[in-house]
């Protein structure tokens, strides 16, 4: 599936990595996947190491929502070859 948008800047691309390792932790609710916390952005900041600024955190929440839109969009539509695991999470494409 090709991805139709606009390319990832060069010095937003570790908040697009950030955003694929919280997303692929998500869990889910049994009517779909979870939005990711704002706990488990800390959860996994201190897990990790690394230290965000506020504009990173607004960037990876503002990824999950249009992710999650898009989730409730496509639902039903997907099929389990499309999707990493169970919860829904994103492939990682690097």
């Amino acid at each position: 599936m090709a991805l139709d948008g606009p390319e990832l800047p060069a010095d937003g691309a570790h908040v697009w990595v950030w955003f694929l390792e919280l997303s692929a932790g998500r869990g889910s609710n049994g009517f779909g996947p979870n939005p990711i916390s704002y706990l488990d952005l800390l959860a996994w900041s201190m897990l990790m190491g690394t230290i965000t600024r506020p504009a990173e955190i607004e960037a990876v929440m503002a990824l999950d929502r249009v992710w999650l839109a898009a989730q409730a969009t496509n639902a039903g539509t997907l099929r389990d070859s499309d999707c990493a695991g169970s919860n829904g999470a994103p492939r990682r494409i690097l």
